[in-house]
């Protein structure tokens, strides 16, 4: 299935040919599951951390003329300004990510998945003359933004050498936009098994399209994510002490009233369109 749409057979022979076809010995029927938050554990510790989020979020608010500078669209083709409206990354994610960079001032942002988060992350360095330097893994970019990139790493994220991840500190900012696919020798498999585990004490990291403490949206059934059930597992298991440090599907979906700092930015009459949900999960390694 293909954005919700059954394949044409010439579809399947590409996907058959470019390594892309999963064919399963047992019938499989994607559906969203009712989660009731009152079972549903990882609900739980998603909302006793609502205090911490309401705290980063009234931080994160001090930079709203910022944010009211920001476009809302775009008027120029192949324009490396962020716009708020932009089909990938939503208004909440944009904020928080900005906010990350602006009050941690980070050595570097390493991010794997690179396009428009890449774009506020250079918008935050810029505004405030930040120190950090933007590193960028992904093989194919959606968006040509190695100019505005300090170091490109043109790789898959599991083809990375450890030695690399090795490097991150508690002074750099770690954000993943993945396939969302954990699969053998994939970049969510490798993640959660050989990244995640040696990332070291205090670094700020997130995880994209996550929307915990719900099931994925029906309208992605086709896409066949699973990341964020294994990242569901570690919640579970004690997340090895790090702390949730703001949900941005939780916040904005389930407990709207925690954005209430952002409320001047998400209602601003400058920035009319602005979506007001988001799919980025960012903790802090204990």
């Amino acid at each position: 299935m293909q954005q919700g749409r059954p394949m044409t057979m010439h579809e399947v022979e590409i996907a058959a040919r470019e390594g892309r076809l999963i064919a399963l010995d047992y019938s499989y029927l994607p559906r969203r599951r009712p989660w009731d938050p009152a079972r549903s554990k990882v609900f739980q510790i998603i909302d006793r951390g609502s205090q911490r989020y309401v705290d980063f979020l009234k931080r994160a608010a001090k930079f709203a003329p910022e944010f009211e500078r920001i476009q809302v669209h775009s008027t120029t083709p192949n324009d490396l300004a962020p716009q708020w409206v932009n089909g990938w990354f939503p208004g909440v994610d944009s904020i928080t990510l900005y906010a990350m960079l602006a009050l941690y001032n980070p050595r570097r942002y390493v991010e794997v998945g690179s396009g428009n988060s890449t774009m506020f992350a250079r918008r935050a360095i810029e505004d405030h003359n930040l120190r950090t330097r933007i590193v960028s893994i992904d093989p194919h970019p959606r968006a040509d933004i190695d100019r505005i990139c300090d170091e490109i790493i043109r790789h898959r994220c599991e083809d990375v050498g450890s030695e690399f991840f090795d490097t991150l500190s508690d002074e750099d900012v770690f954000f993943v936009d993945n396939s969302h696919r954990s699969f053998q020798n994939s970049d969510v498999t490798v993640f959660f098994t050989e990244i995640l585990p040696n990332l070291p004490t205090g670094i700020i990291y997130g995880l994209h399209d996550i929307y915990l403490p719900w099931d994925y949206p029906d309208e992605w059934r086709g896409r066949f994510y699973n990341e964020q059930y294994l990242l569901t597992a570690y919640l579970l298991g004690g997340a090895d002490g790090d702390d949730v440090v703001c949900p941005n599907a939780y916040v904005s979906m389930w407990a709207p009233s925690l954005l209430e700092p952002l409320r001047g930015t998400l209602e601003s009459p400058r920035l009319i369109g602005i979506e007001k949900t988001g799919g980025a999960f960012w903790l802090q390694r204990g």
